[in-house]
């Protein structure tokens, strides 16, 4: 394929409306959200014992921060097909694609290949594609 043809392709697979692409998932993707910090901390008061004292609890920003902290763009294999370039199943990432005005907070999570991230991150075209 064409370097030009596969550039085309990658453009004309994003969502309408969503031509920004960065590379992982906003926090809510990864249940990172102050209802999931309330929950965590319910379940741990919860789950102390009767006669205990309750845990000491990390404020949302160390909970979040922790949360992050264990989250990887590798999302490994996916049998489905590159939400971007449409290449067959393998390894996939996450990425995002949002709308140009960033203000926006609208967004759309996408599973890409290995030659998108390259793209996404550095445009740079899959080292397949002819010029």
């Amino acid at each position: 394929m064409k370097t030009e043809d596969w550039i085309k392709n990658f453009e004309r697979n994003l969502p309408e409306g969503f031509p920004v692409v960065a590379m992982g998932w906003p926090e809510a993707e990864y249940g990172i959200c102050h209802e999931n910090y309330i929950n965590y901390c319910s379940d741990a008061v919860n789950e102390t014992p009767d006669g205990e004292s309750a845990p000491l609890l990390p404020t949302f920003e160390e909970w979040r921060r922790k949360e992050r902290g264990e989250i990887s763009y590798d999302l490994g294999f996916s049998q489905d097909y590159c939400d971007t370039c449409g290449s067959f199943p393998g390894i996939r990432y996450a990425a995002t694609a949002m709308p140009s005005d960033l203000a926006d907070k609208d967004y759309v999570a996408l599973t890409v290949c290995e030659g998108c991230v390259l793209y996404i991150a550095n445009g740079e075209t899959p080292v397949d594609c002819e010029d």
